[in-house]
């Protein structure tokens, strides 16, 4: 099922109580592939409650299309589309994205505005939730220029992460 904008509107004040643990465990993951420094500015895509700022406790740009998501959250935030990030070309130098990308349709156009904002050298970090279409994903990844990047099965998720 696809949610919209409305859906989220609707369940931010109880999203924590009920992703929280999954979404920690999805974390401990990226976290065991972090590579440091964590290179600024970072982007939040798909951001919800702000999980990934409060986690890092540094600024984050976390952007999400639920308004009453990002209300919950801390630092800098952005109401926007994830299909039509409002950041100029190479703006950042890490980008995260938890369980956001199967949210809507459009992977294609996604993922080309996650990496059309990450600069040169930057590092990314996105973990989904469904398995059923990473055949799909893993080939829509391959067709960038990306120096490298690795798909791990771990903690309830599959996490891409790597350099472009």
């Amino acid at each position: 099922m696809i949610m919209r904008q409305s859906d989220y509107d609707l369940i931010a004040p109880r999203y924590e109580e009920w992703m929280l643990e999954r979404q920690c465990l999805q974390w401990q993951a990226i976290e065991a592939c972090m590579v440091s420094p964590i290179h600024q500015p970072i982007l939040d895509v798909g951001a919800g409650t702000c999980l990934v700022a409060k986690w890092l406790m540094r600024d984050v740009i976390s952007l999400d299309w639920s308004r009453n998501m990002l209300n919950l959250g801390t630092g800098p935030r952005v109401r926007g589309d994830f299909q039509k990030l409002p950041f100029a070309d190479h703006s950042f130098g890490t980008v995260f994205s938890m369980s956001a990308l199967e949210t809507e349709e459009g992977l294609n156009k996604k993922l080309s505005e996650l990496f059309r904002v990450l600069r040169s050298g930057g590092r990314f970090y996105i973990t989904v939730l469904k398995t059923e279409d990473l055949a799909s994903l893993e080939k829509v990844i391959n067709t960038f220029d990306l120096s490298a990047w690795r798909r791990v099965d771990a903690n309830d998720a599959v996490l891409f992460y790597g350099q472009r």
